[in-house]
């Protein structure tokens, strides 16, 4: 049975995911059997802010494991380069997503109207 490997991303696997990146990203790519997963990590925006990203292909779900340990490992980068709050979104409507970030130690809160979740260092 073929394994996922978390693997630092490099720039062809953040050109394959994101088509314009208008900020820094310090990320992990997920693959099997070479073919890329996903893309997850910490982006660094130009308001000095950081945000937590995941971007998954299809059947990436399948994988949940290596899913939570990838965001383990993003939120010890963050701890490691003494960040002290990192920001996310969950994609509406979808509920596994909200558990996921609260398990990560996110905490749900509502900025100008609109559901966020932060970590905090």
């Amino acid at each position: 049975m073929s394994k996922v490997v978390l693997r630092s991303a490099t720039r062809a696997d953040v050109d394959l995911m994101i088509a314009d990146l208008p900020f820094r990203i310090r990320g992990y790519a997920a693959e099997l059997d070479g073919k890329l997963l996903g893309l997850g990590g910490l982006a660094f925006f130009p308001n000095g802010s950081v945000g937590a990203f995941l971007m998954m292909n299809e059947g990436a779900q399948r994988y949940k494991m290596s899913l939570h340990k990838a965001g383990l490992k993003v939120i010890e980068d963050a701890r490691r380069l003494g960040i002290k709050r990192v920001v996310a979104m969950a994609q509406p409507g979808v509920e596994p997503a909200v558990r996921w970030l609260k398990r990560l130690g996110f905490e749900e809160m509502t900025v100008d109207g609109e559901t966020v979740f932060a970590w905090q260092g």
